[in-house]
């Protein structure tokens, strides 16, 4: 079961999110806040944290984007998923900076809900595919951010044509299962295929794999 944090400044929203996703037998909602800073405080407390955390972008005390950056650097297994009223480039583009995992409008239906909780748990990212060039361009910026070219020792290519197909799959929105599908492939070689190309590229998780293959231009989105 994903447990799940909810964190906005309305109360019905919060409430009308909390019974909406415990209706499934797959999340369960472990803590709710009504901004960035009491969320925190609550974080530095309690002992169980969630695995994912819902995360309004426009609150008062400490917004979405600032929540965002806080977490990555002191909670960094907690995946980000805003939900917002925008729908702009610039808005898209600084979540992603700040480290979001995932971004939906709050107009998003429950099963596009439900599908990103657990994309984001078990790939590590969800991006509706209508964002992919705002994505790109995010992602091509914080390569350059992190200086993302020291994971590559040399010019040569260090991913397999398998690797690099099944990281473009990745950056497409595909999961294990339907990558595993698609190439004839069982569920356990897809798995054994992640972490192998996450140790070749030195990434510690799948956004840096097309982060790197991205600016490698072993890939486009």
């Amino acid at each position: 079961m994903i447990k799940i944090a909810i964190v906005d400044d309305h109360q019905i929203v919060r409430q009308g999110l909390k019974n909406l996703l415990e209706v499934s037998k797959d999340f369960e909602v472990i803590t709710q806040a009504a901004n960035g800073l009491e969320f925190l405080k609550i974080l530095a407390t309690d002992a169980i944290h969630p695995d994912v955390v819902l995360l309004d972008l426009q609150m008062p005390t400490m917004d979405g984007y600032e929540t965002s950056i806080k977490l990555k650097e002191k909670y960094s297994q907690i995946k980000i998923i805003i939900l917002s009223q925008r729908e702009t480039k610039e808005s898209i583009k600084k979540v992603f900076l700040a480290g979001a995992n995932g971004y939906l409008t709050k107009d998003t239906d429950f099963t596009s809900l439900h599908l990103a909780i657990n994309r984001v748990y078990n790939e590590d990212f969800y991006f509706d595919m209508k964002f992919s060039n705002v994505i790109r361009e995010a992602m091509v910026i914080k390569g350059e951010m992190l200086n993302i070219d020291h994971l590559k020792k040399s010019r040569e290519k260090i991913l397999s044509e398998r690797e690099i197909e099944i990281v473009d799959l990745i950056s497409k929105e595909y999961n294990t299962g339907e990558i595993a599908d698609k190439l004839c492939l069982n569920y356990r070689t897809i798995e054994s295929h992640r972490k192998r190309i996450m140790t070749k590229v030195g990434a510690k998780n799948f956004i840096g794999v097309i982060i790197f293959a991205i600016k490698n231009g072993l890939i486009t989105i």
